[in-house]
């Protein structure tokens, strides 16, 4: 997991010098929530609970917003936040 790790900044750093310039912070943030998910976090109990729960309110979320989302287009109303 380590030298993985090690060889995606490795890679990183080389795509950053190839295209002169930084590559966007959010292209790491799955890597190292999964890092903090499943490495950090594997030694606290309440960190086993509260992830799954938070998730599942985030999905909750989203499942909604596209629900409303799919109500505007059926019934052709326009709304401003979804443009």
């Amino acid at each position: 997991m380590y030298l993985s790790g090690v060889l995606l900044l490795l890679l990183v750093a080389r795509w950053c010098v190839q295209n002169k310039r930084m590559l966007p912070p959010i292209v790491l943030l799955p890597a190292l929530t999964q890092f903090v998910w499943f490495v950090l976090g594997a030694e606290y109990a309440a960190f086993n609970r509260f992830v799954p729960f938070f998730h599942s309110l985030q999905y909750l979320l989203i499942a909604w917003s596209m629900q409303l989302k799919e109500k505007l287009d059926r019934e052709h109303i326009h709304h401003p936040a979804a443009t």
